[in-house]
């Protein structure tokens, strides 16, 4: 299936905080001390956050100030587009990317074992998700991994990831308009 990934700074933040602290701290700290059901849905959850990272466009997953600059430059040559509302104000670009039911089920799993073990007061998981959250943070792990998930969620309209993918063959760079939603996308593939 195709979901859309937004080429936005703090989706990105939020989506690689699911990896560290959140899924790096569990499986490499704490795993070992969790009952084996929730040790075996934290390691697909973390294998899957995995596979959808692998599938996100290489210049939207920067991290450190040189791969910014890597990103603007592979942002200003990417074979993604442009959106543009009804009255012509650039909005933020997506990506179709895809990725397996099979992920996106595996991360709920998780997110669905987290919330519980946040509502416990004394469980190794509960006592985990403790000693990982980071008070500075402004939002909490478990509700930024819930928010996250929401827009992985999101799937694609078929009509649009079957443009994108003619575009990408064609390479195509005439504005794309889709009726449903009166958004206006211009690829911004080069000749």
């Amino acid at each position: 299936m195709y979901i859309l990934v937004p080429d936005d700074p703090m989706f990105m933040t939020r989506f690689l905080e699911m990896e560290e602290p959140l899924f790096h701290s569990l499986y490499y700290l704490h795993l070992a001390k969790l009952p084996e059901v929730q040790a075996e849905k934290i390691r697909r959850a973390y294998d899957s956050w995995g596979d959808i990272q692998r599938a996100i466009p290489g210049h939207l997953t920067w991290h450190t100030h040189k791969s910014f600059e890597i990103a603007e430059y592979s942002r200003r040559r990417s074979k993604g587009y442009s959106l543009y509302g009804p009255e012509g104000e650039q909005l933020i670009s997506m990506y179709a990317v895809e990725v397996s039911v099979e992920s996106l089920s595996n991360l709920t799993e998780c997110l669905r074992l987290l919330e519980l073990a946040e509502l416990e007061l004394r469980s190794p998981l509960a006592e985990a998700l403790a000693e990982i959250r980071e008070p500075d943070l402004d939002r909490e792990l478990v509700d930024n991994y819930r928010r996250v998930l929401k827009a992985l969620q999101l799937s694609a309209p078929r009509a649009l990831v079957a443009e994108l993918m003619g575009r990408r063959r064609r390479s195509a760079s005439t504005p794309l308009c889709m009726p449903s939603t009166r958004t206006t996308a211009t690829s911004s593939a080069s000749p």
